[in-house]
């Protein structure tokens, strides 16, 4: 009886070790702060959404507003830009985002590093145009009424926006849940296609699917001379280009250029290596 007790005890000591071990296991998963919600979560959904890297951008577009003389070409040079920047909070060197569409509405977002300076940055705005105070959902906004642009900052991260939405968009910032990404945010960022490119506008937008588009991507290339646009679109259906077989062709090592005009429709385009009776 005295051996039945003594293993009924050390199974009870076991079972109480095992579920302390259990609850101190589950403990810091049980009562953990929800994980507060990155930049991209919080991002709007529209039709056109884009990445920029601001400094670089600045710096690649800078000799080319300096050869052309663009009057205001020093406020948007390298190294003005990075010292505004510092002087009030801001981190211009971490990817920018910004939504837009077909109705003359957009927004942006950039990083903050310290929020402390922005009132900095607001009172030098103050001294060019005229800059109200609001409140939307219970937190402060800045408001540029001549220019419909609306300013709010946060620790992390300062969103400007103009359109007639603010309050709503606005929601989707302040209310967004870890992991929250929209859908078209969440394409957009696993796309490899013009990863490294530090300015892409991307879309897709159902007004381009009914020409067979699923989604376009843009990015661009400068110089001091020339700015060059760069696209990828990929099409929901058969773009019907073929290698020629027979027919006129051109001449072996002959440069050419094939220009395509995007209709939804593409035709039949197609070059082929010419036989040696169609030489000469």
């Amino acid at each position: 009886m005295r051996t039945d007790g003594m293993g009924n005890k050390i199974f009870l000591i076991a079972l109480l070790c095992a579920a302390l071990g259990l609850f101190l296991f589950i403990r810091p998963r049980l009562f953990a702060p929800e994980p507060r919600p990155s930049l991209t979560d919080r991002l709007p959904e529209s039709e056109v959404l884009g990445r920029f890297y601001l400094l670089d951008v600045a710096r690649e577009t800078s000799s080319m507003l300096f050869y052309h003389k663009i009057p205001f070409r020093d406020l948007v040079s390298y190294d003005f830009l990075l010292s505004q920047a510092k002087s009030f909070g801001l981190d211009v060197q971490k990817p920018g985002y910004f939504f837009s569409d077909r109705e003359g509405e957009w927004g942006a977002f950039l990083h903050v590093t310290d929020s402390s300076r922005v009132p900095n940055g607001i009172a030098r705005l103050q001294q060019f145009v005229d800059v109200q105070d609001s409140v939307v959902y219970q937190r402060k906004t800045h408001f540029l009424p001549k220019q419909n642009l609306f300013i709010f900052t946060d620790k992390s991260y300062m969103f400007v926006y103009h359109g007639a939405k603010f309050k709503s968009r606005l929601s989707r910032v302040l209310y967004a849940k870890h992991g929250d990404i929209g859908e078209n945010w969440k394409l957009f960022n696993s796309l490899q296609t013009f990863r490294n490119e530090k300015l892409v506008v991307f879309s897709n937008d159902k007004k381009l699917r009914k020409y067979g588009v699923e989604y376009g991507l843009f990015a661009h290339d400068s110089d001091s001379l020339s700015f060059k646009l760069k696209a990828y679109i990929k099409s929901t259906q058969d773009i019907r280009i073929r290698m020629k077989e027979n027919g006129i062709a051109f001449k072996r090592g002959r440069a050419f250029v094939i220009l395509l005009f995007v209709t939804g429709h593409f035709p039949d385009i197609s070059v082929h290596e010419p036989a040696e009776d169609e030489q000469g």
